[in-house]
């Protein structure tokens, strides 16, 4: 089940960005990614509305990140992430020396707090989740997905990583009507190689993604079947806890009603808290919202709230006039 805490969102605190061209912890830099010479940015500094199709991989220069502050822990869950660090090294490849160092960088304090928050805290099952995960990550190797490999699910800009949210948060563009294959098993693969750049985009400090995801001309002819949509949902939540951060549902139709109807009971009341509804043409006024029912759901909202304007996309009111060039995203996600 897709899982998230229950715990209030802690505070947050600037954290400025002096040079877009550094990257953020874990990814390489980005020559392209730079904002463009003084010429093609606004009098107020952030970059002017141009068409690009560069993807932004990184904050650009001078932008100052509201990162929210962790939440200070309580003595008892001191004591507990204590105990999980102490078992941990238990539970690591010890007969593999290259496994054992892949390991233990991925085992830090901050995932073992995902895992304990996952969890509500409880110890035992926090053990198993990350006991569970050790395993699928030596078995499924998702740090190792060669990039040819998932190549030809990426062909037609199904998934693009591009600009932050009010948080730092790396913002995951979804187009299902974009699906080109029903090679499942692959959509999969390229589902966790892109997971696993996000954890690589993430700036100091930021442990989640937003995603977008445009259901515009979406029909049931493109969208997977249940079964797999579990199986992603799955895959998500037991061994990427805490990633995924607010999500928005753009352009609702009537199948998105339906596929909610089914998939609803396999996501964790958290988790469907964090999902809203996005109408691009009346989000100004959110009293026109549509029919849908949002039951559970954080209910209609204006995106732009959320998603600065230079990193928000036009299509959805925002000032990125971003267009897909697939050589180009291919490239740069490539050296993530």
């Amino acid at each position: 089940m897709l899982s998230q805490t229950h715990e209030p969102q802690p505070k947050a605190v600037p954290v400025p960005i002096a040079d877009a061209g550094a990257a953020p912890v874990g990814a390489k830099a980005h020559k392209q990614d730079q904002p463009q010479p003084t010429a093609s940015v606004a009098p107020s500094g952030t970059p002017a509305t141009r068409t690009r199709s560069q993807p932004v991989l990184a904050p650009f220069a001078g932008d100052v990140l509201a990162v929210p502050t962790p939440a200070a822990l309580t003595a008892e869950q001191t004591e507990m992430l204590a105990l999980l660090k102490a078992h941990v090294p238990g539970l690591l490849a010890r007969n593999d020396p290259v496994q054992l160092a892949k390991e233990q960088r991925w085992a830090d304090d901050a995932c073992l707090l995902r895992y304990l928050r996952a969890t509500k805290w409880n110890y035992n099952n926090a053990v198993a989740r990350l006991t569970a995960t050790l395993a699928w990550r030596r078995e499924y190797k998702p740090d190792e997905i060669p990039d040819d490999e998932v190549m030809p699910e990426a062909l037609t800009g199904k998934e693009v990583f591009c600009g932050f949210d009010n948080q730092g948060r790396p913002v995951f563009y979804l187009s299902p009507a974009r699906e080109n294959t029903t090679t499942y098993d692959r959509q999969l693969r390229f589902v966790v190689y892109n997971l696993e750049k996000m954890c690589r985009l993430l700036p100091p400090g930021v442990e989640a993604m937003s995603v977008v995801v445009d259901y515009e001309n979406v029909s049931m002819r493109a969208a997977p079947p249940l079964s797999i949509s579990r199986r992603f949902l799955q895959v998500i939540g037991d061994h990427y806890p805490e990633r995924m951060g607010t999500s928005f549902i753009v352009n609702p139709t009537w199948y998105l009603s339906m596929f909610f109807g089914l998939i609803g009971p396999f996501l964790d009341p958290v988790t469907r808290s964090k999902l809203y509804i996005v109408d691009p043409k009346t989000q100004g006024d959110l009293s026109k919202g549509g029919s849908m029912p949002t039951t559970g759901m954080g209910g209609w909202t204006d995106i732009r709230q959320h998603i600065p304007a230079k990193y928000l996309w036009k299509e959805f009111g925002g000032d990125l006039d971003y267009e897909w060039n697939f050589d180009e995203y291919w490239a740069a996600l490539k050296n993530v």
